[in-house]
């Protein structure tokens, strides 16, 4: 099962650690498939993160909307591209209900209007956008590495004596 925890808009879904359910009732359960997005309605933030990759017989937490795409009008990472963009990101903010724990109902989620370039343009996008989550992840991490260099070296002429 997906849970908040496994998600993150940059990083997606982290398919590690996902706890082993056994599904009850009747109904059969809805089993993500790759190109689905998992959008957060809850919370301080409201994003997608994309599955971009088959996870074997996964599904949702109850705190997620899943959102697939039509393939023939919109690509799912460009589409949760917009998701975390800037102008989803305003109307989220604008229509988001409740002060302790504000959401994001389906009905407001639906009214979200995207604009949907040609497939081109799209993959497009996606692909620029891919480039820079991958430039933060790395950045992010060349940054850690750093302070911990910066730590070594400050601990270390700590330790001479003069």
């Amino acid at each position: 099962m997906v849970q908040l925890k496994n998600v993150d808009p940059v990083l997606g879904v982290n398919e590690k650690r996902l706890p082993k359910v056994v599904p009850t009732g009747r109904r059969r359960p809805t089993f993500l498939e790759e190109g689905d997005i998992l959008f957060v309605n809850r919370g301080m933030r409201f994003f997608g993160a994309l599955v971009d990759k088959p996870l074997e017989k996964a599904v949702a937490a109850p705190h997620f909307f899943i959102i697939k795409a039509n393939p023939a009008l919109v690509r799912p990472d460009y589409l949760a591209w917009f998701l975390n963009g800037k102008e989803a990101q305003r109307y989220y903010g604008q229509c988001a209900a409740g002060t302790a724990l504000p959401h994001i109902t389906r009905r407001t989620l639906e009214a979200l209007p995207v604009p949907v370039p040609s497939l081109e343009r799209q993959a497009l996008i996606a692909k620029v956008y891919q480039c820079a989550l991958r430039e933060k992840i790395l950045t992010e991490r060349v940054m850690e590495q750093r302070e911990l260099l910066l730590s070594e070296i400050l601990d270390a002429a700590s330790q001479e004596k003069n």
